[in-house]
């Protein structure tokens, strides 16, 4: 079942990789930080522990943050701990707010085949590093039910190669 309103957004590597052991991003593009801004401004932002404790400078400002967590944890004002079965029941109940997965690996993994659309930055050069998306780009795309929406030209910044794709599921029209 893909919802509507669930969305991911990543980067990765032509070599899946999404972060490091400093529990970082590897790279550093301000087009791409520019545009996840862009999409998940003012939305609700779904992710892991490790990725929620990443955040430099704490929660991001202008977004819901949802924290997936087997541990009891006290929300905040723009903080909100839950568990998996939590989750889902808050994405069904809130049809009509736009969340998007935001990692790590484990939670882009559970969530990516119930995500409507996702958001790619696709870095072409092989980068070291130590936590990996699920999935590689070829084989995504080699999926019969996603479907390319936009992908753009080829940008450079520093040494990285990258391009910006936006991907839909298509078997929510099936429903």
């Amino acid at each position: 079942m893909v919802f509507e309103n669930l969305h991911l957004i990543t980067a990765f590597s032509k070599n899946q990789v999404i972060g490091n052991d400093k529990n970082s991003i590897p790279w550093h593009i301000p087009q791409d930080f520019k545009h996840f801004k862009e999409m998940t401004y003012n939305h609700i932002i779904i992710m892991g522990n490790k990725t929620f404790e990443s955040l430099p400078n704490g929660p991001l400002k202008g977004r819901l943050h949802i924290v997936l967590t087997n541990s009891s944890k006290e929300n905040t004002q723009n903080v909100m701990y839950v568990k998996k079965e939590e989750l889902f029941e808050m994405i069904e109940r809130n049809p009509d707010k736009k969340m998007f997965v935001i990692g790590g690996s484990s939670i882009y993994k559970l969530l990516f085949p119930y995500c409507k659309k996702m958001y790619i930055t696709y870095i072409h050069q092989e980068i070291e590093g130590s936590v990996y998306f699920p999935y590689g780009l070829e084989e995504i795309l080699k999926m019969d039910n996603i479907k390319i929406v936009h992908r753009s030209k080829l940008h450079t910044h520093d040494h990285f190669d990258f391009e910006f794709l936006e991907l839909e599921d298509s078997t929510w029209l099936l429903r």
